[in-house]
């Protein structure tokens, strides 16, 4: 992977400048043994559209395609996080609390009467514990 990415093994400016920080995520992926991100950054590299030499039509549809196929795995990736998201009990919250607003209903308001109800059964079940 640093034989591909290293900036020093290219003379293009521009180019040396674009692989400095790859190469210093692949250091740092390198020396976790984050292997997973190894193959992503490689991968990136290698479908990224920068990375195609050359004027001209065709140079120039094979850098839109990359683009389009960079945007298109951004796209999946956020479903991916955004069901990961909608599955945890706080959106779950947030979303009750959302209908019941529209509803025009306190929701979290309810909550804290329900919890200080629980707060003062348990203070006088103690007191006759006591």
């Amino acid at each position: 992977m640093a034989k591909r990415v290293h900036p020093d093994l290219v003379t293009d400016e521009t180019e040396r400048a674009r692989r400095g920080p790859i190469m210093a995520d692949v250091n740092l992926a390198y020396e976790s043994g984050d292997e997973a991100r190894l193959e992503h950054l490689f991968d990136d590299l290698e479908t990224s559209p920068e990375s195609v030499f050359g004027e001209g039509t065709a140079a120039d549809l094979v850098r839109v395609i990359r683009r389009i196929a960079r945007v298109e795995r951004r796209l999946e990736e956020i479903d991916c996080e955004s069901a990961e998201v909608r599955a945890l009990a706080m959106y779950e919250l947030l979303t009750t609390v959302n209908e019941a607003e529209a509803k025009g209903i306190d929701h979290i308001a309810e909550i804290c009467r329900s919890l200080e109800a629980s707060i003062g059964e348990a203070a006088r079940r103690l007191a006759e514990i006591q």
